[in-house]
């Protein structure tokens, strides 16, 4: 019997829900995953509601048996028979309540994985005060707790009871000791021991409630199911929203067998998918509840936020999760419930389910592929707030324990190592690269190593330099590349199930031995791109997000001059929203690559002062101030550390240089900044050769300083080649790897290091239908707020760490998006996913009217200039949209605008991340019959042609039928403009992108006059990261929509190919078809690739524009007032799939983006810059709103049977912030009407004249920047 066991820090213990609310610290709570040689009893019942059946001894049943429903989980894939549960082989579409893992020595056919979610506490202060331990006790009490968990690692129980009972008697009024010991006898199968324990912890504290979960599982194992559900509430009494609890009551209400309590379990799951909403676990049961229900709608919503957040489904269950989302499309939820529990019995074998899983069922496991934050909930509560906690805590060689001595074989030289959760079970695993021999892929399982590199595919030989682990193609599984002195490999992640396998990738990717390898979205496209660091010219491949990359260092300015580099880092080291690159080269000269955006990059390091650091072969970075900026460290001759004074500008500090000394007599090759002690301030670790000690351990003092802390290091007996930091035992705190120049790696356990709380971030960005960032957030911005406590840092790998001292949580987190979108999440539960939300970001000005009763958005405008927009890489060049103005037209019905006190008084608003250049706006009435409509034809058409005129037409008739390609009757959704929207199409890789989706709208009998195609609806743009990404793929192509004719023989037949598409929100196209009929057959057919819904069809009889039809008066601006506004609440108008809507009477006055810096119109009256197109405009900032009046005296009367539409003019540009975009940072350069492109050739500036420069001086004083923004965290503003 092989016995597997995981452990790990309760990270969710307690649940913050707003800083008043008055918590203690919680214990530490590890979850065990074991398959146990001893059983507790013959045979055991299972009360699984679906699958009933019985444990048999002689089968190698876990002393913890069926704790969680059905159990009966064995190889559906191979569709054995288990004969232990004398079951006939399982059909896949039956749902099974748990997948398993296959654990070796159990009967083929018969795998089983049982769980138990139970949970030792460690050194909680509780609910009353009592006496503070010693500080020679607490270093023992982290001792004996490490320890423990270490014999608990091995499923060593009786050792791991001997040192709780220690705690005990160290701590008898501590209830942690109890609590562990509870757990302990769990394990052993002696309930009622672990029954007396747990009531022995509540009676020093009650206020926990995982000790009732503790009780409630003892209870659930001895079949007293009323004790077991008392203790689960009063569970819950005390942590509503911990969501084992939670989890642990939905396993009690599936086994009961009524619609009350498949009601209750339905809107739990819905709380547990508010709380996890990227648990996969918990969005597949609620999707299976749903569907159950008959609540189709919901059940869809569900999956396609599933379809989101899953970068690639398995291929086995993506063509059933495809039907089950076309049949809830057509109401057909019956049949789709099948399809889906054939897609979640699939899903079941995965990593990102059984990681689920294990969040649910055990104590804060970091799930991979979604984000999460989680708290440290230890006994910090016990010392006393500044208390230095260095004489606590030790680092401990675990090398032996983890089997890394025999796992990794001595060589002639260092390896280089690669750390992270390959397989995405939860577990960090190591890759070791060949130094003549062979390569090794080290699985963690659970806290010891087993090479698996053969079977993986990465057992190659030669000599490695440098290795990491990154997911180049974005489908959430972690990539392989190691770079040799012969030949750099590219391993691709393959694999759906718990066994991951790597294959050779297509791209070749050449280029010298690299001494430094990046991954890094550096042009911000939503991918991972790709920097190696060596000998004679570096290289950078651009990733074409196709599997593909093309070498562009020269080009991007970053291949440096020919000479050998030695280290690099990335980071946005002038806070400026992008990344840059530092370079340490051979000769101890510094790159500063600063990112000037489109691809290219500028080295700054003389005028940012990085002067020359002799002999220097190691760099570090990292906010060492916490001040909000990137610091550099630096060793060689010398060890400097040169602090960021912002903008990318360095400087030495003495006093920081002096405490630099403990390093003297190093020769540093590897060095790492990570905060070991959970202080929240980062701490340095440096390696090499030294006659002395060969691994160096600097406290940052939190004064600029560090002091010597080599007591807490075990001795090193050989020459550091290089240091990876990780939480291999996932307790809270980061761990230390280090490989040797003799080719060994040893393990330096952290002991003591998670005495202070922190917590670990994990993002996740969105694939299907958004896929502007890369999947683990990589190069995003993190800063965290948590009381006085600030803190800064760089995303570099799948997960974060941060040190939170004292404090039992954080305030704010803010995330900076590596495509520069500002994301907040406050008061962040213990459990808090973290997932990227999908927001409009750049589109166009909106305009509000006054309908009587209060301000109501009515439509965007000028969406035709896109400033700066990139389109496409045409003949290697970059294509951008057209330097025309919008001048444009856009219908607002009358019954939009109300008019007051002789005016109509229009609000337009500028709250997307751009910028507004309005030089002329015009109010027209136009009067009308009321047997007449009007409409201007909205669709989009390059500025540099014509807008089509105002179409007149009467008559609108419906169609007689309108299908979806799938042949769905969809005429429903399209008879009225009433925000019900056809959207029974599927996503592309990117926002914007769809697969092919149709409309075939067939007219009524008797209507060949109505030659006039109105088709109603809204479209959710790309955006210009993601143009430059499509541009750089040749696997994503963008179709605008096409209108399509049967010939004489049936084929449909293209007629109009640049239908073109609406421009922004709810506009109308208007499609003549006179002369676009080819036969008889008069459907017509339009088709595309955009991400188009459309809300109305309709036919019409085309009218000339006579004075019996239509009468125009065309109004001025009588008024114009510039001010400050803020930023309306967003919503979906019509439900999840209409446009992004905005609510006047609810506005917010902070600040949302990062602004486009520059000169902007000072506030004020400026009603004379919108009278004509002169190229004086107002200019508007996020934020910023004008009120415009328009006196309505001049309007004639309107004669009986008439009404009145009207069209609101604009002559101007819109640039959004994007970081595509062209200098999409800065208000500037200004556009004007006679520029030949924007962005100008290198020879035309803005025009320089007497008028203009009046309206500069006269308008343009208001200074927009960006110092508010980014101190705003640091300060303490949120």
């Amino acid at each position: 019997m092989t016995k597997r066991m995981v452990w790990h820090d309760m990270n969710a213990a307690w649940q913050p829900v707003h800083p008043s609310r008055d918590v203690h610290a919680r214990c530490r709570l590890p979850l065990f995953i074991l398959n146990n040689e001893k059983s507790h009893g013959s045979r055991h019942e299972c009360r699984g509601t679906l699958w009933p059946h019985r444990f048999h001894q002689n089968q190698g049943i876990s002393d913890l048996p069926c704790l969680f429903t059905p159990w009966c989980a064995f190889s559906r894939i191979q569709k054995k028979t288990c004969s232990a549960c004398e079951m006939q082989k399982h059909d896949p579409k039956t749902s099974i309540e748990t997948m398993t893992v296959t654990i070796p020595g159990i009967p083929r056919g018969c795998q089983w994985l049982l769980i138990a979610a139970f949970f030792a506490l460690i050194f909680t202060s509780g609910c009353t005060q009592k006496k503070q331990p010693s500080p020679e006790v607490l270093r023992q009490l982290v001792t004996l707790s490490s320890v423990g968990w270490a014999f608990l690692e091995e499923n060593k129980l009786a050792e791991a009871e001997a040192q709780f009972q220690k705690m005990i008697e160290l701590a008898p009024e501590n209830h942690a000791g109890y609590a562990n010991l509870a757990y302990v006898y769990l394990r052993m199968g002696e309930y009622s021991k672990s029954e007396q324990q747990a009531r022995e912890a509540l009676r020093r504290d009650d206020s926990d409630a995982l000790v009732y979960l503790i009780l409630a599982e003892v209870y659930d194992l001895t079949q007293r199911d009323q004790d077991a559900a008392v203790a689960v509430e009063e569970a819950l009494k005390r942590e509503p929203e911990n969501i084992k609890v939670l989890y642990k009551k939905v396993q009690f209400l599936q086994r009961r067998q009524n619609e009350d309590a498949a009601r209750q379990r339905q809107q739990i799951l819905q709380k547990l998918a508010s709380l996890e909403p990227a648990n996969l676990v918990v969005r597949l049961q609620l999707t299976e509840a749903l569907l159950k229900s008959g609540q189709g709608d919901a059940a869809l919503a569900e999956l396609e936020a599933i379809r989101q957040q899953i970068p690639e489904l398995p291929a086995q269950a993506r063509p059933f999760f495809r039907k089950a989302i076309d049949l809830l499309h057509s109401g057909e939820v019956r049949q789709a419930l099948t399809q889906f529990i054939i897609t979640q019995n699939f899903l079941r074998v995965t990593p990102l389910y059984q990681a689920g899983l294990r969040s649910l069922e055990g104590p804060g496991a970091t799930v991979v592929g979604e984000p999460i934050v989680t708290l440290s909930t230890d006994f910090a509560g016990e010392v006393a707030e500044g208390e230095d906690l260095l004489d606590k805590m030790r680092f401990t060689d675990a090398s032996e324990q983890s089997r890394l001595v025999q796992a990794v074989p001595a060589a002639g030289a260092g390896r280089p190592l690669a750390v992270a959760d390959f397989d995405g079970d939860g577990d960090v695993d190591l890759f070791f690269g060949s130094v003549g021999d062979e390569a090794g892929l080290l699985k963690n399982e659970f806290g010891r190593f087993e090479n698996v590199a053969e079977a993986a595919g990465v057992a190659h030989s030669g000599r490695d330099v440098s290795a990491l682990f990154a997911d180049y193609d974005n489908d959430g599984k972690l990539d392989l590349f190691v770079a040799g002195e012969k030949q750099n490999r590219l391993y691709h992640s393959e694999g759906d199930s718990l066994e991951r396998r790597f294959v050779p990738g297509a791209a070749r990717l050449d280029g010298p031995a690299a001494h430094k390898v990046l991954f890094a979205d550096f042009d911000h496209d939503g991918d991972l791109d790709l920097y190696l660091a060596g000998p004679g010219k570096n290289r950078f491949w651009r990733n074409n997000a196709d599997g593909s990359f093309t070498e562009r260092a020269r080009f991007a300015r970053i291949a440096g001059d020919d000479i050998t580099s030695l280290d690099a880092a990335f980071g946005d080291f002038d806070d400026d929203g992008d990344l840059d690159l530092l370079v340490l080269n051979k000769d101890g000269s510094l790159n500063l690559y600063s990112n000037q955006r489109q691809g290219q990059f500028r080295d700054r390091a003389v005028e940012a002062g990085l002067q020359p650091v002799p002999g220097a072969r190691a760099l570090a970075v990292g906010d060492v101030n916490n001040d909000g900026f990137l610091d550099i460290f630096l060793s060689g001759d010398q060890h400097v550390l040169l602090f960021n004074s912002g903008e990318g500008r360095f400087r030495a500090d003495e006093k920081a240089h002096q405490s630099l000394r403990p390093l003297d007599g190093l020769q540093v090759r590897t060095a790492a900044f990570f905060d070991f002690n959970n202080d929240g301030y980062l701490d340095l670790l440096a390696g090499g050769i030294a006659s002395g000690m060969p691994l160096r351990l600097l406290h940052n003092r939190r004064d600029g300083s560090f002091e010597p802390a080599n007591f807490l290091l075990p001795e090193i007996p050989r020459p550091v080649h290089q240091i990876a930091l990780f939480d291999y035992n996932e307790d809270g705190d980061q761990d230390v790897l280090l490989a040797l120049d003799d080719g060994t790696v040893r393990l330096l356990r952290n002991d003591g290091g998670n005495i202070n709380h922190y917590f670990n971030l994990q993002l996740v960005g969105l694939g299907a239908g958004s896929g502007k960032n890369n999947h683990f957030g990589i190069g995003a911005k993190v800063e965290v707020r948590a009381g006085d406590l600030y803190q800064m840092r760089v995303v570099t790998a799948p997960a974060t760490h941060l040190g939170l001292g004292h404090r039992l949580k954080a305030d704010v987190v803010r995330i900076l998006w590596p495509n520069g979108v500002p994301q907040n999440l406050f008061y962040p539960r213990s459990d808090q996913d973290l997932i990227e939300e999908q927001i409009l970001k750049g589109s166009c000005a909106f305009l509000y009217a006054w309908n009587g009763e209060s301000y109501e958005f009515v439509t965007d405008i000028m969406w035709r200039s896109a400033l700066g927009m990139p389109l496409g890489i045409m003949a290697g060049e970059m294509a951008w949209a057209s330097h025309k103005s919008t001048d444009e037209y856009l219908k607002i019905p009358g019954d939009r605008i109300v008019p007051q006190n002789g005016k109509i008084r229009l609000q337009i608003t500028e709250e997307l991340w751009e910028s507004a250049y309005f030089d002329k706006l015009r109010l027209v009435a136009v009067d009308h019959p009321d047997t007449v409509e009007i409409f201007m034809d909205e669709r989009f058409i390059p500025p540099h042609l014509p807008q089509n005129p105002m179409v007149v037409a009467r008559d609108l008739r419906p169609p007689a039928s309108v299908q979806d390609g799938l042949g769905r009757d969809v005429r429903g959704l399209l008879l009225e403009q009433d925000d019900q929207f056809v959207a029974s199409f599927h996503p592309g890789p990117y926002q914007g992108i769809t697969e092919p989706h149709e409309l075939i709208i067939t007219p009524e009998p008797g209507t060949e006059g109505h030659t006039l195609l109105l088709l109603s609806g809204w479209l959710f743009p790309a955006d210009a990261s993601i143009n430059v990404a499509v541009a750089q793929s040749g696997s994503v192509h963008m179709m605008p929509p096409v209108l399509q004719v049967p010939d004489a023989d049936g084929r449909w037949q293209t007629v109009e190919p640049d239908l073109s598409f609406p421009m922004g929100k709810n506009k109308t196209i208007v499609v003549d078809l006179t002369g676009k009929y080819l036969s008889q057959d008069r459907r017509v057919r339009i088709r595309t690739t955009m991400q188009i819904y459309w809300d109305r069809v309709a036919f019409a009889v085309p009218l000339p524009e006579l004075p019996e039809h239509v009468r125009r008066t065309e109004l001025a601006p009588t008024a114009a007032d510039l001010h400050y506004r803020g930023f309306s609440r967003p919503f979906r108008k019509g439900g999840r799939y209409g446009p992004h809507w905005f609510d006047y009477n609810e506005v917010s006055t902070e600040q949302k983006w990062r602004d486009l810096e520059g000169w902007y119109t000072r506030y004020g009256e400026v009603g004379e810059l919108l009278q004509e197109s002169d190229d004086m405009y107002v200019l508007l900032n996020a934020g910023d709103e004008v009120t415009v009046d328009f006196d309505i005296a001049v309007l004639p009367e309107l004669p009986a049977g008439w009404k009145r539409d009207y069209l609101i003019y604009t002559d101007g540009w819109i640039k959004d912030g994007d970081l595509n975009t062209a200098h999409g940072n800065t208000v500037g350069p200004l556009p004007f009407h006679g520029m030949s492109a924007y962005p100008y050739d290198g020879k035309e500036t803005f025009p320089d004249n007497p008028r203009l420069r009046e309206w500069h001086k006269k308008y343009n004083t208001r200074r927009v920047d960006n110092k508010a923004f980014r101190e705003r965290l640091r300060r303490g503003d949120e």
